[in-house]
C-alpha cells in the first residue's frame, strides 16, 4: 500500500474509523517497507566521500602528487614549502621575489652557489660571465651568471691568482710565483701572451682601452703595459709599501696599499703623482670609484671613506665594518663591502655611506666582490662564488635539477 497524507486535525470528539485505522496500519507498514539499511547508509556515505575527494582533487590537485615531503596534508605542505624560503633568506612579500627565488616549482631549492676548490681571491664579470680565480686550483674559471656553471679553465698559473680585470675579448690575472701578467682569450681562456716579472706578487690589476696597470709587493710600484704584447710602457715612483689595489677613469689611476697607507693619484700617461690622500689608519686592501669619488677600505680602522677625486680630500665616513674590508664594488647608487670577522657583505648608501642592507654571514673572509646592475658575486674562504641580489642582499637560490 502507498503512503497517505495522515490525518492531522485530530479533536476529541472525533471516532477513529476504519478506514483512519486501515491508513495508520497501511502508512506503518510502509515506513517499514521503506526505511535504510545499515549497509544502504553505508554505500550512500561510501559515494558522497568519493565525490567530495574527487571534488577536492580537481580544486588541489592529488596530494600524492605533491614533491613535498608531506603528501597527506595541504597546510602542512605548504608550511614546508615556506620552510624552505625561510631557510634561504626569501621572505615573501617583496615585489622581486618571485624574480629572486627564479621559480619554476615551489619545491626543493639550494643556494646557487659554485665551489672553486680553494679560497677565492679575484673575482671580475662581464656582461655574461664570472671569472674567478685563488688558492690551491690556481687557475682561472669562467663561469655562466645564469646557473654559476663552469664554462671554461685556464692552465695552471704556476701560483696563487690574487688579481683579475677584464676588457671585451681578454682577461689579464696576476699574482704570487709566477709573478707576471698573463692575458687569457675570453673565450677558452687560452694564454695569448705574458708579461715580464713584477719582481714580486701581484696583488692589484687594472685596465683601460689600451693599458694594464698592475702593482703589488717587494718592486712596490705601479707598471704600465701594453695591452697588445704585455710589454712595459711606464713606471711610477716607489708607492712606499706594497700596493694592495689599484682603480683608473679615463685620466687617472688610483693605487693604495700598506706602510704608506693613503691613496696615490698618478697621471696615466707618465704615472707621475699628482695627489695623495691623509692616511687611513691602517692597511688599505680595497679601493672603487665612480665619477666623482674614491671609496676605501681596509684594516684596523675598517671603515669605508669617501674620497672627493680631485684632491682626495675626505668627504664621508662608513660606521666600522666589524672585521677588516677586504672587498670593495660600487653601481650607481650603493657600495657594497666585505671582508673578514663580520663576513657578511654590507651595502651603504653613497652620498653619506649609511647602511641599507646586510647579507647574511658567508661563512669565511669575503675576499672578492664584483657587481652589475641586478646581482653581487661573492667570493673568499668558504671557496665558493655566491650570488646575491642587489635589493636587500638575498642570496639567490636555484630549483635542484
Amino acid at each position: 500500500m502507498a503512503w497517505q497524507t495522515p490525518k492531522t486535525n485530530w479533536r476529541a470528539a472525533d471516532v477513529v474509523s476504519k478506514d483512519d485505522f486501515n491508513r495508520i496500519e497501511g502508512n506503518i507498514q510502509e515506513l517499514q517497507n521503506t526505511k535504510e539499511t545499515p549497509a544502504g547508509a553505508q554505500a550512500k556515505a561510501n559515494i558522497a566521500e568519493t565525490n567530495a575527494k574527487n571534488h577536492a582533487n580537481s580544486l588541489v590537485g592529488t596530494l600524492s602528487n605533491l614533491l613535498t615531503t608531506t603528501k597527506n596534508n595541504v597546510v602542512a605542505a605548504i608550511n614546508e614549502i615556506f620552510g624552505n624560503y625561510a631557510q634561504h633568506g626569501v621572505t615573501m612579500g617583496h615585489e622581486n621575489d618571485l624574480y629572486i627565488a627564479k621559480i619554476r616549482s615551489l619545491f626543493e631549492f639550494t643556494p646557487l652557489e659554485a665551489n672553486y676548490g680553494g679560497i677565492i681571491e679575484a673575482i671580475a664579470i662581464d656582461d655574461e660571465f664570472v671569472y674567478v680565480g685563488g688558492l690551491t686550483t690556481q687557475t682561472v674559471r669562467k663561469l655562466r651568471k645564469s646557473d654559476l656553471s663552469q664554462v671554461a679553465e685556464s692552465a695552471n698559473y704556476g701560483g696563487i691568482i690574487e688579481a683579475i680585470a677584464t676588457d671585451d675579448e681578454f682577461v689579464y690575472v696576476g699574482g704570487r710565483t709566477t709573478q707576471t701578467v698573463r692575458k687569457l682569450r675570453k673565450s677558452d681562456l687560452s694564454q695569448v701572451a705574458e708579461s715580464a716579472n713584477y719582481g714580486g706578487i701581484i696583488h692589484a690589476i687594472a685596465a683601460d682601452d689600451e693599458f694594464v696597470y698592475v702593482g703589488g709587493v717587494t718592486t712596490k710600484t705601479v707598471r704600465k703595459l701594453r695591452k697588445s704584447d704585455l710589454s712595459q710602457v711606464a713606471e711610477s715612483a716607489s708607492y712606499g709599501g706594497d700596493i694592495q689595489a689599484i682603480a683608473t677613469d679615463d685620466e687617472f689611476v688610483y693605487v693604495d696599499g700598506e706602510t704608506t697607507q693613503t691613496v696615490r693619484k698618478l697621471r696615466k700617461s707618465d704615472l707621475s703623482q699628482v695627489a695623495e690622500s691623509a692616511n687611513y689608519g691602517g692597511i688599505i686592501y680595497a679601493i672603487a670609484i665612480d665619477d666623482e669619488f674614491v671609496y676605501i677600505g681596509g684594516v684596523i680602522t675598517q671603515i669605508v671613506r669617501k674620497l672627493r677625486k680631485s684632491d682626495l680630500s675626505q668627504v664621508a665616513e662608513s660606521a666600522s665594518y666589524g672585521g677588516s674590508i677586504r672587498a670593495i664594488a660600487t653601481d650607481d647608487e650603493f657600495v657594497y663591502i666585505g671582508g673578514a670577522t663580520t663576513q657578511t657583505v654590507r651595502k651603504l648608501r653613497k652620498s653619506d655611506l649609511s647602511q641599507v642592507a646586510e647579507s647574511a654571514n658567508y661563512g669565511g673572509s669575503i675576499r672578492a666582490i664584483a657587481t652589475d646592475h641586478e646581482f653581487v658575486y661573492v667570493g673568499g674562504g668558504t671557496q665558493t662564488v655566491r650570488v646575491i641580489e642587489h635589493h636587500d642582499l638575498i642570496q639567490i637560490i636555484r630549483r635542484y635539477q
